[in-house]
């Protein structure tokens, strides 16, 4: 497929907007190749697009969104969470539902939250399941601490760990990395702020989603680093709208973008330094 290169920045989010209004089918973001991904996949979509401005989405999305929150409400367990790729519930889901709800103004269901805290892990991050034996994951315990609203010692101590070690993927620190830094910054230990910092100043993005993922945490940082990266994540938009995900679907990769280029449109200014701290460069000895 041709792709237009460097649309301005308003212009390439309105042409991904465009594209999620076209995706939209049967209430909900289907995953076209994986349909029990669905629940994770529409609560993605629907937690970046609760960051975009109102006045930006036209009333076909707006319908999208509204049809989209109503399906996500329904497909709430008994049980008390949302469903993942095994067929029962599961803390990633959860959470992002969680998020979506909350970010589009929507009432979150309270056994919602106590399932969630449910998946707590003895080493103090979360698991997929309640009593799942397996460790807890990096990223599903960012997020699930971001849809929470609270960052315990605990929690703390496991993050700044797993963010620390080699055994974590690049693409998994950066996106606990960028779920941390969406957290209200009050509720973020400086130590483990710290620590997210300084995973940006490392980290080089390859896929679309992780290029927005950094574009995120840059913003949030305040770095003018971001004006280039948000340049190149624009240079890469395809000519229908869309940045390429996994497989045959693109729409979170293409949520997660629009999302985050709509934060640099919303930034009053980008400068050097920050009331936040600043990652930590290393230097070659001479």
């Amino acid at each position: 497929m041709p792709r237009l290169r460097r649309r301005a920045n308003a212009d390439a989010v309105v042409a991904g907007l465009d594209y999620l209004a076209c995706r939209h089918e049967n209430g909900r973001w289907s995953d076209i190749r994986r349909p029990e991904f669905d629940s994770l996949n529409s609560a993605c979509v629907l937690a970046f697009l609760g960051e975009v401005a109102p006045s930006t989405l036209g009333p076909r999305l707006r319908q999208n969104i509204n049809e989209s929150l109503n399906w996500l409400a329904q497909a709430h367990t008994a049980d008390g969470g949302w469903k993942g790729s095994s067929g029962k519930d599961e803390a990633g889901p959860t959470a992002w539902s969680i998020l979506a709800l909350k970010r589009n103004g929507r009432k979150v269901p309270e056994s919602a939250i106590e399932w969630l805290w449910s998946c707590r892990g003895r080493d103090g991050g979360f698991v997929n399941r309640p009593g799942d034996p397996d460790a807890s994951a990096l990223e599903v315990t960012a997020v699930t601490v971001q849809a929470l609203g609270r960052i315990d010692a605990d929690a703390e101590k496991f993050l700044c760990a797993r963010l620390q070690s080699e055994a974590a993927e690049p693409s998994e620190r950066l996106a606990a990395s960028a779920a941390i830094l969406d957290c209200e910054k009050s509720t973020v230990p400086f130590p483990l702020l710290n620590q997210a910092c300084q995973i940006t100043a490392g980290v080089c993005p390859v896929t679309a989603q992780d290029r927005a993922l950094l574009l995120r945490c840059l913003l949030r940082l305040r770095l003018t680093r971001a004006w280039a990266l948000a340049d190149g994540l624009r240079a890469t938009q395809r000519f229908d709208g869309s940045w390429v995900g996994t497989a045959e679907d693109h729409t979170v990769a293409t949520a997660a973008a629009l999302s985050a280029l709509a934060l640099l449109e919303s930034q009053p200014g980008l400068y050097f330094g920050s009331d936040l701290p600043r990652p930590r460069r290393l230097h070659k000895s001479s």
